[in-house]
């Protein structure tokens, strides 16, 4: 699975090596010209290569190379190189081994300069042991150092997911991961904040029994249909899957304590929700804008929450307060309050146009409660109202 070009080879045509399965490559020091897509290996990990002798490289000769881990330049004294020789993110993720002496060198060459992480050959040699917030790349997927033993999938930054936001594909995350540079192996407990944030071209996603926590907007924007959530997972973090407008289906397993505001929001797929007898914190709007809701049911070991006479709804016990219904609730008798953004967005202008009856019993209407329905034709507000 490795790839030598020798000394003799001054030329690298355009697709030369398209598609081959190779995860390390050599280039030699007499290569001039690489040609486009000539190194179309998204199985690629790393790259040796000395640019002492090449004077052309078209940006999109290592375009596909986006699992690159490491790179290794030769060059005692660094040529420039193109600023866009390398897929974005790995400048950000992989790491530039450099000859002893010459780090400081390559951190003032054009091209070269890009890379995030840089280190000579001592260093490397050395496995230089990774601390708390420290950052690593395998198969192409971030993870952060988040204790000595365990690491989460990302690093927590804001439009810095944790895989290319070009990448097609399915994604499976392994309950361990070792570190390429020190081999130390970490368990991997927790996806991060904006881990998978905007990545379109994400099919399928599966994570391990290990993770406990998803993180804020986590999964924001995805297109993915299906999604399951292990027996692991205590809190699902505010925005985790909002936007996933084709999510068809999701299971919240027994192990869920919390779910942050706007969690679910417009997942316009979902057709029914099911909260288990462990949760006990639901932030607002967690269900929002999830219009093709019908069906709503609290499991009857609550002890926060219950949906009582099959209302379609879920209502807080200790404050008799609806939190979230759908286009079918039937607010019951015994419910003194609708909270804010409890039906922000549950019905459509496709829908028959629905009747909201508001029983006697209710005093406080939230913010927001009824915002942006079109399908919604009329709300009955009882005198027993004193605040909206």
């Amino acid at each position: 699975k490795s790839i030598v070009i020798p000394n003799s080879v001054k030329t690298i045509e355009s697709y030369a090596f398209w598609g081959t399965p190779t995860e390390s490559v050599t280039i030699g020091a007499s290569v001039e010209t690489i040609g486009a897509l000539a190194f179309m290996c998204q199985q690629l990990r790393s790259l040796t290569i000395n640019c002492s002798s090449l004077r052309s490289v078209d940006a999109r000769a290592f375009s596909a190379c986006v699992n690159l881990s490491e790179i290794i330049s030769q060059e005692e004294i660094p040529h420039e190189i193109p600023t866009d020789m390398f897929p974005e993110n790995v400048y950000t993720y992989a790491t530039l081994i450099v000859p002893v002496g010459t780090k400081d060198k390559y951190k003032e060459t054009s091209g070269w300069n890009k890379f995030s992480k840089i280190v000579d050959n001592n260093e490397e040699q050395n496995g230089k042991e990774l601390t708390i917030g420290d950052t690593f790349t395998v198969d192409g997927i971030t993870y952060k150092l988040t204790s000595s033993t365990e690491v989460q999938v990302g690093d927590g930054e804001y439009e810095s997911p944790a895989i290319a936001k070009d990448f097609e594909g399915g994604v499976r995350i392994n309950s361990t991961v070792t570190d390429p540079s020190s081999g130390d192996s970490y368990s991997v407990v927790a996806i991060g904040d904006y881990a998978f944030q905007r990545c379109d071209g994400i099919t399928s996603i599966d994570i391990p029994s290990t993770i406990t926590s998803i993180g804020e907007d986590a999964f924001w924007g995805l297109g993915i249909t299906s999604f399951a959530i292990p027996n692991s997972v205590k809190a699902i973090a505010a925005y985790a899957f909002f936007g996933c407008s084709k999510l068809e289906s999701i299971t919240i397993p027994e192990s869920v304590e919390s779910i942050g505001r706007y969690a679910f929001c417009s997942c316009q797929a979902l057709s029914s929700i099911h909260i288990p007898s462990s949760v006990v914190s639901i932030g607002d709007g967690a269900f929002s804008n999830c219009w093709n809701v019908t069906q709503i049911t609290v499991d009857a070991n609550n002890n926060k929450y219950d949906s009582r006479d099959n209302c379609n709804a879920i209502i807080e016990k200790g404050s008799n307060k609806l939190i979230a219904g759908c286009r079918t609730t039937t607010i019951p008798n015994s419910v003194e309050a609708i909270g804010s953004v409890s039906f922000y967005q549950m019905f459509n202008e496709n829908d028959d146009f629905v009747n909201i009856e508001i029983p006697n019993s209710v005093k406080t209407i939230g913010v927001e409660a009824f915002f942006n329905n079109n399908g919604l034709m009329s709300v009955s507000i009882p005198s027993s109202v004193t605040s909206i």
